[in-house]
C-alpha cells in the first residue's frame, strides 16, 4: 500500500524516531508490523488534520 509519502519524507521520519528502521548498508528496513503501526498512527494524523478543516 502506498502511503503518498515520499523517499525524503519516511527518511525524516526514520531520523525523528517516528518510524523504526534497522539499516542494513545504506538500505534502512522497516518491519511489516513497524510499517503497519506507523501506517495507522499516520491516517489517524490525517483524519485529525482533515476534520479540524471541516
Amino acid at each position: 500500500m502506498r502511503l503518498g509519502i515520499s523517499r525524503p519524507t519516511i527518511s525524516r521520519r526514520i531520523k525523528a524516531g517516528d518510524l523504526k528502521a534497522v539499516t542494513v548498508g545504506n538500505r534502512n528496513r522497516i518491519s511489516v508490523a513497524e510499517f503497519e503501526r506507523f501506517r495507522d498512527a499516520y491516517l489517524d494524523e490525517l483524519a485529525v488534520a482533515f476534520a479540524e478543516d471541516f
